[in-house]
């Protein structure tokens, strides 16, 4: 079942042209550099994850990269009190997508090519969190060999993304060879490749992802068209399968969440929506059959409306309400007070 996939990167100019630039993809894989844990109720004791095989989630903002970071998921951590410690094999953010942002889980989606067409997949879509590719975290570390040159520059996206964490997320993985391993999935899910219909049947199995130097895998999980809508689970962790004499540890137990939706449906709704600055005050929003009046105050508290990038939102500086557009005639007014 075990399949190695390897990447060759373009080679880059370093000085006087532009710099080349790796796409950052949502999912690395790394190894814990971090010998103590140095915040929350456990900070100073060992760190349980470190030496293990980590699969991460990359943050990447590029309108400032200079917030580019990782978190990592379903991580070895602590639980109970200092004097009864129970190290368990993840942690409260175990899953894709992460609780914090409320999304919805990933929507698998027909496949149009490929040995998979016709399924219900796992593709890139416009819902964060979608694009399912997951590489060796040193697939953008600043380097020329022999074989390969990725020279990204000091301050670039790259540099910023696998530096973070003070370097926690840096060791080296040469002579580790990745796999993932089923640990349990809904009936429903299948696991496959681009090239393999099936490689993740039975909790157990492995299906090898490459060498932990520089590699891209991407896992096929899918249904069939016929599955009722739902959501599904798919549950991994991370193994290295070198069988050298000081292998990577294992990772924690990462979770992914799948939903099906089914056929597609339409709802328009009559709504009329009233957009203003977010900042009223001294003004009061009043409404009226007419524009003679008579004028009075709308009681529906208005909504800050905000826009989504990555796993965060921000102000667009205005406010909102939403009415029925089935209503007579209305009109809307701002008085200053």
């Amino acid at each position: 079942m075990k399949r190695t996939t390897a990447i060759a990167l373009a080679a880059a100019v370093w000085f006087g042209a532009t710099l080349s630039r790796a796409e950052l993809v949502n999912f690395y894989v790394a190894q814990d550099g971090l010998a103590n844990l140095t915040s929350g109720a456990y900070a100073g004791l060992p760190n349980p994850n470190a030496g293990r095989l980590t699969f991460l989630y990359a943050h990447a903002y590029p309108e400032n990269p200079f917030n580019n970071h990782y978190h990592g998921i379903g991580v070895y951590t602590y639980s109970g009190p200092t004097n009864a410690l129970v190290v368990v094999p993840t942690n409260s953010n175990f899953r894709i997508p992460e609780a914090s942002t409320g999304q919805l889980p990933l929507t698998l989606v027909v496949a149009t090519n490929g040995l998979h067409t016709g399924k219900l997949v796992n593709r890139k879509t416009v819902e964060n969190y979608s694009d399912p590719r997951i590489r060796s975290v040193h697939d953008i570390l600043p380097h020329i060999t022999a074989t390969a040159t990725n020279q990204f520059g000091y301050g670039s996206a790259e540099y910023i993304m696998f530096h973070s964490s003070r370097g926690r997320w840096t060791n080296s993985l040469d002579g580790v060879v990745v796999a993932m391993e089923l640990v349990s999935k809904s009936p429903e899910l299948r696991v496959g490749t681009a090239s393999q219909l099936e490689a993740l049947v039975n909790p157990g199995d492995r299906v090898t992802m490459g060498n932990g130097s520089s590699f891209e895998f991407t896992p096929v999980v899918w249904a069939e068209p016929d599955t009722a809508p739902g959501t599904y689970e798919l549950k991994f962790k991370l193994v290295d399968v070198s069988g050298g004499p000081s292998p990577a540890l294992e990772s924690g137990i990462v979770t992914f969440w799948y939903r099906v939706v089914g056929e597609p449906q339409l709802t328009i709704a009559q709504t009329v929506t009233v957009k203003m600055p977010a900042v009223t005050d001294g003004y009061v929003l009043e409404e009226a059959p007419t524009v003679d009046g008579p004028w009075t105050p709308v009681t529906t508290l208005p909504t800050l409306e905000t826009v989504t990038g990555g796993h965060s939102s921000a102000q667009t500086g205005n406010k909102f309400i939403t009415q029925p557009g089935n209503l007579a005639t209305k009109f809307y007014r701002l008085r200053k007070l």
